[in-house]
């Protein structure tokens, strides 16, 4: 018979109510002994006593599993739990004894030395930097610990006097606070001289340190770029910086910690980025190792200790994370709040949240237990402390206390909000303890994302009321013109809560409108009176009227231009965050009033690859399926999932709703045929959903048997086996032949949990990731076939099984040869995001390998060569981490799933098209095809539709070929290409055939640059000994013509070709020179080229020229910044036409449209220009195409006229069309959802409501 519970204790404690209520509900059940709940509930029969003993809180899973094996409802005691865990973890552990060993949020300082654990190998490699160089970068994602890392890693072991703060919105006042503290000298002389002088901070530290060196840090570098809006102070700040680090009698060693996703924004400043070029330590996740000293350490220096389940856990939801460490020092020290005696328990840790929801949970406890009027005011402060990306993450804002109200409510909140550690307080000012709570706080997401634009009004509000303020309040520095009717228009709607000061400035700029609209009244009063008596003159009475009517209307349409100049802007800003409706804004904007600004913004709207973006649900989102031959995707939140069809992936629809799991949905897949769902939580279960009519999803069963958290599923090929991996350290294999009734078949250990998992196409074998990748016969499950020792936590399979991509330690990503899946080898490493990686995914065709990662971008690999992958593309702006991607079945877009509940489909082809490392020229090839060229030689012919690579041509050019060395005829039929000064044509005109054509008689010269005539029947060869052209008309037996303009070797740079172009009857050509001037050669018969005229005006080196279609006009692209057009109408006599002034140093990016009307120049301003030169001695803009955050190199336009291609120094190559009308046809045909009214409202204020794509 068995033994008899013990009875619990006498008493009334929560924790005996607790077990009370759990003996209660067995009794409920029939009293079932404790061996048939273990068998029930998966935990062994002590552990399940052990829960309703009364003795200790058991852990939630062993609460939950008891629960689920007495039929109890497992939701109510979740909660019911988490009640009682924080009631005890307060009453039991008060926070009364010393200083807690973890930090919480807060960054590590100097003193806080003895706490910094788990770091020591980054800190060793940190100082070496600095003891060898004068000027370090330390990268990494927000949240990696470089703050930490800094202070009490290099400051606390540095043997150098330091200075360490950060540059907020005044970066050169907070350096001479700083070194003021240092030298003694005022903080006003110092800050005027570091704005006059960039050798200043130099000296002052050098007078007041000439023996020993400075070490100063500047952390959080990149508010250089959020919050200092003065483009002056933010160079000035630098270059002293960079001068300090970099004079031969330097005294100091700078370190600057930069957030990883500013590190473009570094290199846009020229000096920061040479003082950078080999001096950058990157700070990513922990390893494993790594983190079990930081979790174990500091309580172990206090005499505590840390559960080896909690370790373990914790190691399991942190390893491989980028930016997890704050969440991570948050949960611990929560956890540590709810300790048992001198322990954190796994229960505790729970209680807390874990490192998924610890902020959220702390952040909501204490905003639960303000009033209604600091709830308000807490909403206002955190807004206030949010600095809004712009096309980066948000990131906190310093504040000043004088921007907040003083009262006895903000004190209130400010008070609990410290006291919880979510802000700091100093005597300067409030901030933000660290900006993961802004990541993984939801309700502060929300307030956030509610109006963004209108907190941006308010931003710019604030700063005004900053100046007007600084300036004693002269009238001068108040609100005007469309600022102050923006600000009116926000007020109005949103009715915000200004603070005293911005209410007295904006109060202030309405009355002064108020006046001078009174005062014009006024005079318009007396302007009447003076009509009336004048009445009897009634021909100059009427036409006061007309030309009050036209007055009016003028007024209107200055209005309507400045509101579409403004929604144009506006529209460049979300490409990024939000394609769809910058597309219809810059659409609306241009037929609103098609000046400049607004057309230029519309020919540049599909300057980078469009995104679909849909919204995924209404909370944290993990994952991602797409059915293999339906065109369904699933897309997870917390709580569901929501399913879509994406027939047409740039109009979306959602189908259907799954409600989900009793707790957080972490996975799902698709079976092969499309027809089941399965999904997986942290509730330890997997539900299969038949989706065959996905308008009537229906659950068909619910498997059990995990005893952890279950975080990955796959489908086997045949879709009659289902893989599931969970942190209890087991994969299993569910027979899933018949849905409703499915059946356990096999259990795969798998040491350290099974992050990933993932069953080979061929079915042959599968593949498990966690403390290394195991892959294992899934029909004999004895031993696995073969091993791979490095930790991973996403894989991916190509189609033909041959390889298996997973993401490994140190932000690598390998490919593995799993041809022989017993013997797996390594077949190449690529570096990966310093963030990591979180997912992977690989196209149908098995060409495309996508990664996501924690620093908010997708990365795009061709893998066609698998020992040589090359980078594609990255795509950047995602409003949050991406932890999950995939491709749809035919490969023709990707799915970008956000943490932040947003998933991006992006078309795939403009992508292939666009990444082009190395590129030098490009030009349009036959059909509807593209052809791009690199330094090496390389020519590819890529499909338009598909973006897909037709063909190539190999390339073998030296590391020292001179760039330039390579040309595509017009039709596109051609490829001359120079190899160490042979020049070779190759015929692409099946481009999946490319054909290699006798090599051209020897140019007997260093070849700088090849030119194709307009015919494609002559070559040009610009060489260091001068000009050759040959005859190609018989591309297979060419004839080489005699040298033109010979230099000779013993002449300077500027008197050598610099470029070429023929004229369109073969008769003339055009030579420019390194001094500037233009030199018109007769080559009708090229055996006698003959010199006719030269021109002159250019200042500078001459790199582009091109003929105009009729011959009568050539245009010249100068470094001097000038473009310039001559009129060759009788070529012995050119004549000067226009010179274009609007330019910046260009490259030699030039060509006339085929009508001749215009003309595209491109500079190293990363922008094209566009000319009507109908008219050359009186060219009128007519656009400027920006994308490229390069220079340009090269650009070629299509035969019809409105298609340009261009390559740029950023390595992308990139298409536009010079018709509004079809750009219009486009945006229309691709934006999705429509623009709301209410959007309309916010970017186009007083303008009725008129939607551009109907």
């Amino acid at each position: 018979m068995p033994r008899g519970e013990r009875p619990l204790d006498p008493g009334d404690t929560p924790l005996l109510r607790f077990a009370a209520d759990l003996r209660k509900l067995r009794e409920k059940a029939g009293n079932p002994v404790y061996r048939e709940l273990s068998r029930r509930a998966h935990y062994s029969a002590p552990s399940l006593s052990d829960a309703a003993g009364g003795r200790k809180l058991p852990t939630l899973a062993v609460t939950l599993a008891y629960v689920a094996a007495c039929d109890g409802d497992t939701a109510a005691w979740e909660q019911r739990w988490r009640e009682v865990a924080a009631e005890l973890a307060y009453d039991a552990t008060p926070e009364t004894s010393g200083r807690p060993p973890y930090l919480g949020l807060s960054a590590f300082q100097i003193e806080d030395a003895d706490r910094f654990f788990g770091r020591d190998d980054l800190v060793a490699e940190l100082l070496e930097q600095v003891r060898n160089r004068r000027f370090v970068g330390v990268f990494g994602a927000s949240g990696a610990g470089k703050s930490s890392l800094l202070r009490a890693g290099l400051v606390a072991a540095a043997e150098y006097r330091a200075l360490v703060f950060t540059p907020g919105a005044h970066p050169l006042e907070e350096a001479a606070v700083q070194v003021g503290g240092l030298t003694g000298v005022s903080t006003v002389t110092l800050r005027a001289e570091f704005a006059d002088d960039p050798t200043a901070l130099h000296l002052r530290v050098r007078e007041t340190l000439p023996d020993e060196d400075l070490l100063l840090v500047v952390d959080q570098f990149e508010e250089l770029f959020t919050l200092c809006a003065d483009e002056a102070e933010r160079q000035a700040f630098v270059a002293a910086l960079v001068h300090a680090a970099t004079v031969e009698t330097s005294r100091t060693r700078v370190v600057i910690g930069v957030r990883a996703d500013f590190l473009g924004h570094c290199t846009q400043l020229l000096d920061l980025r040479e003082a950078l070029r080999g001096g950058q330590v990157l700070v990513g996740p922990m390893t494993a190792d790594e983190l079990r000293v930081a979790i174990t350490k500091p309580a172990a220096g206090l005499g505590q200790g840390v559960e080896a389940a909690l370790v373990t856990r914790l190691i399991a939801d942190a390893v491989g994370q980028p930016g997890v460490l704050p969440l991570v020092s948050h949960a611990l020290l929560e956890t540590w709040r709810r300790r048992q005696g001198v322990t954190l328990t796994l229960a505790g840790y729970d209680a807390a949240g874990g490192i998924r929801h610890a902020i959220a949970q702390t952040a909501e406890a204490v905003y639960a237990g303000f009033d209604a009027a600091q709830q308000d005011r807490a909403r206002q402060l955190f807004v206030r402390l949010t600095a809004l990306g712009d096309g980066t993450p948000d990131t906190r804002r310093r504040v000043s206390r004088a921007e907040l109200d003083a009262d006895e409510t903000m004190d209130a909140v400010l008070d609990a909000l410290t006291d919880a550690r979510l802000i700091t307080v100093d005597r300067d000012g409030v901030e933000v303890t660290h900006e993961a709570l802004i990541s993984h706080w939801p309700r502060l997401r929300d307030w956030l994302a509610a109006d963004r634009e209108g907190l941006r009004t308010h931003r710019q509000l604030t700063d005004a009321t900053e100046a007007w303020a600084a300036v004693d309040e002269d009238p001068g520095a108040l609100y005007r013109g469309t600022r102050l009717e923006l600000a009116r228009d926000w007020v109005d709607r949103a009715d915000p809560v200004l603070t005293e000061r911005e209410r007295r400035f904006y109060d202030a700029s309405v009355a002064a409108r108020t006046r001078e609209e009174t005062a014009g009244r006024r005079r318009t009063t007396r302007l009447r009176l003076v009509v009336a008596l004048l009445a009897v003159l009634v021909l100059a009475a009427t036409a006061g009227i007309v030309r009050s009517v036209a007055a009016e209307h003028d007024a209107d349409q200055q209005r309507d231009i400045a509101v579409a100049q403004d929604a144009a802007r506006q529209a460049a800003t979300l490409r990024g965050s939000n394609p769809a409706l910058s597309l219809q804004l810059s659409l609306a904007a241009y037929r609103l009033a098609n000046v400049p600004v607004t057309r230029d913004g519309l020919l540049s709207s599909f300057a980078q690859p469009y995104s679909t973006r849909v919204d995924a649900g209404p909370d944290v989102s993990f994952q991602a399926a797409v059915s293999p031959k339906r065109h369904l995707m699933a897309l997870s939140s917390r709580v569901g999932a929501s399913i879509w069809d994406i027939a047409d992936p740039h109009r979306p629809r959602q189908v259907f709703f799954v409600p989900g799991h009793t707790q957080t949905l972490l996975a799902l897949a698709f079976n092969p045929e499309g027809t089941l769902l399965a999904s997986v939580s942290t509730d330890r279960s997997t539900k299969l959903w038949d989706v065959t009519d996905p308008a009537h999803i229906r659950l068909d069963a619910t498997m059990e048997g995990h005893a952890g958290v279950v975080d990955a599923v796959a489908f086997a090929p045949d879709g009659r086996t289902l893989l599931t991996g969970s942190y209890d350290g087991t994969a299993r294999l569910w027979d899933v032949t018949e849905p409703a009734q499915p059946r356990p078949a096999g259990t795969i250990p798998a040491p350290g949990g099974a992050l990933a998992v993932g069953f080979a196409p061929s079915g042959d074998f599968i593949a498990v990731a966690g403390a290394g990748v195991r892959l294992w016969d899934p029909h004999d499950l004895s031993a696995p076939l073969g091993v791979v020792d490095d930790n991973s936590a996403a894989l991916a399979f190509t189609p033909d099984s041959r390889r298996l991509a997973v993401a490994a330690p140190g932000n690598q990503i390998m490919l593995l040869d799993v041809g022989n899946p017993r013997q797996p080898r390594t077949e190449s490493t690529t570096p990966g995001p310093d963030s990591g990686v979180s997912s992977l995914a690989v196209s149908a065709d098995g060409t495309l390998l996508a990664a996501g990662s924690g620093d908010h971008n997708v990365r795009l690999w061709d893998i066609s060569d698998a020992a040589h992958p090359v980078t594609r593309a990255t795509l950047p702006d995602y409003d949050s981490a991406v932890p999950a991607v995939a491709f749809t079945p035919d490969g023709s877009a990707l799915v970008a799933l956000t943490q932040d509940h947003i998933a991006m489909i992006t078309d795939v082809a403009p992508l292939l098209t666009q990444a082009q490392p190395n590129v030098v020229t490009a030009g349009f090839g036959p059909g509807n095809t593209v052809v791009t060229a690199d330094k090496s030689g390389v020519a590819t012919v890529r499909d338009l539709g598909t973006g897909k690579a037709l063909g190539s041509v190999p390339g073998n050019a030296p590391p020292n070929a001179v760039p330039g060395g390579i040309a595509i005829s017009g039709d596109g039929r051609l490829l001359a290409v120079n190899h160490d000064n042979v020049v070779s044509l190759w015929d692409i005109s099946d481009p999946r055939r490319p054909r290699e054509l006798p090599p051209l008689p020897s140019p007997q010269c260093i070849v700088y640059a090849l030119v194709f005539s307009p015919d494609h029947r002559r070559l040009g060869c610009i060489g260091q000994a001068g000009v050759r052209i040959w005859d190609i008309h018989d591309p297979a037996h060419a004839v080489a013509a005699p040298l033109i303009y010979v230099a000779g070797p013993g002449l300077s740079t500027i008197h050598r070709a610099t470029g070429l172009a023929f004229s369109p009857d073969n008769r003339l050509a055009v030579l420019a020179r390194g001094d500037g001037s233009l030199r018109l050669w007769d080559i009708a018969d090229a055996a006698q080229p003959r010199e006719l005229s030269s021109m002159t005006g250019h200042r500078d080196l001459t790199l582009g020229v091109a003929f105009s279609p009729d011959g009568k006009v050539i245009g010249s692209a100068s470094v001097d910044a000038t473009v310039r057009l001559w009129d060759v109408a009788d070529p012995t006599r050119p004549r000067a036409a226009a010179v274009l002034t609007d330019q910046h140093d260009t490259g030699g990016a030039i060509a006339f449209t085929p009508s001749g009307h215009i003309l595209a120049t491109g500079g190293d301003d990363s922008a094209v220009r566009l000319w009507d030169v109908e008219d050359p001695d009186h060219p009128v803009s007519v656009g400027v195409l920006t994308g490229h955050s390069g220079g340009i190199a090269k650009l070629a336009i299509a035969p019809d006229g409105h298609s340009l291609i261009t390559a740029g120094g950023d390595h992308t190559v990139r298409l536009w069309d010079t018709d509004p009308s079809r750009v219009a046809a486009r945006v229309c045909a691709t934006a999705w959802p429509p623009i709301t009214r209410e959007q309309w409202n916010q970017y186009l204020p007083g303008i009725d409501f008129s939607p551009p794509c109907g």
